[in-house]
C-alpha cells in the first residue's frame, strides 16, 4: 500500500493554467497541492453530500497522502472528527516540506528567467511556503492487529474511506485492505475513479468499472471520484 516518489511523479502531470506566453509552454506540476486540494476538496464534499456527514461524525482516510481530503473535510464539516493515515515512506520524508523548490523547477522548465516579474508572480499563485501537510498524518497501514490497535486508540470511527487507493492495489491487496477497514469503521467507503480509457489511464494500474469494484468489494459502498451521486 506504500507508493514512492517516482511513481507519484509519472502518475501526475498537470497543467496549471499559467502560461509562458513567449515559449508557449504551461507551467505543469505533479503530485502538488496546488493542483490536487481543488481536487481534493471535490472529493470531500462528495463524501459529505453521500455519506451525510455532521460534527458527530469521526472519519478516518486511510491511504491519505498528505491528508489534504482530510484537511478539507475538516474545513468543510466544522467539528468533525478525522484522523489521517498512510504508511508511504516518501509522504512522511517530506510531508513538513514546501514545495518551492519542485515548483520553482517547473515555473523555470517553462522558460520564465527568476528575475522576471512573471516568475513571482507564478511563484505567488502556486506556492503559500508552508509544509505540504496541515494535519497529522499517522504512519499506519490498519493491517495488522496493532496498527488497528493504535489508529482505534481514541475510539471506533463512524466512517473509514479511502480516495482513489484501491486502483493501486491488487485485488488480493484492495480486499485484504477493505476487510481491515471493516474492523474500524462502522461504515467503509471507496471513491474510486473508474475504467475510462486504458489508452488515457496508467495501463499498470487495477482499472475496474464501478460496477466491478462492488463486486469485488461488496460489502463497502462504492462511489466516483466525479460529481455524480450514485452510491453502489
Amino acid at each position: 500500500m506504500s507508493v514512492d516518489s517516482q511513481t507519484f511523479s509519472d502518475a501526475y502531470d498537470i497543467g496549471t493554467g499559467i502560461w509562458n506566453p513567449d515559449t508557449k509552454q504551461e507551467v505543469r506540476l505533479g503530485y502538488s497541492r496546488a493542483v490536487i486540494l481543488p481536487m481534493c476538496r471535490d472529493h470531500a464534499r462528495k463524501f459529505m453530500s453521500v455519506l451525510r456527514l455532521t460534527s458527530n461524525d469521526s472519519v478516518l482516510v486511510v491511504g491519505a497522502g498528505f491528508g489534504w481530503t482530510g484537511e478539507c473535510l475538516a474545513q468543510e464539516v466544522p467539528g468533525i472528527a478525522v484522523v489521517n493515515t498512510d504508511n508511504s515512506p516518501w509522504v512522511h520524508s517530506v510531508k513538513g516540506d514546501p514545495e518551492t523548490q519542485d515548483i520553482e523547477a517547473a515555473i523555470a522548465a517553462t522558460g520564465f528567467e527568476k528575475a522576471d516579474p512573471r516568475y513571482a508572480k507564478a511563484l505567488a499563485q502556486l506556492d503559500d511556503g508552508l509544509p505540504r501537510s496541515r494535519m497529522t498524518i499517522e504512519n499506519e497501514d490498519s493491517l495488522t492487529k496493532a496498527s488497528r490497535t493504535r489508529l482505534l486508540s481514541a475510539g471506533s470511527y463512524t466512517h473509514a474511506v479511502t480516495e482513489d487507493v484501491m486502483p493501486w492495489l491488487s485485488d488480493a491487496e484492495a480486499v485484504t485492505l477493505d476487510a481491515a477497514m471493516h474492523l474500524m469503521g462502522a461504515t467503509v467507503t471507496h471513491m474510486i475513479t473508474p475504467l475510462i480509457d486504458l489508452t488515457r489511464q496508467d495501463p499498470t494500474s487495477n482499472w475496474k468499472s464501478l460496477i466491478d469494484w462492488k463486486r469485488l468489494l461488496p460489502n463497502s459502498n462504492i462511489t466516483g471520484t466525479n460529481r455524480n451521486p450514485e452510491v453502489l
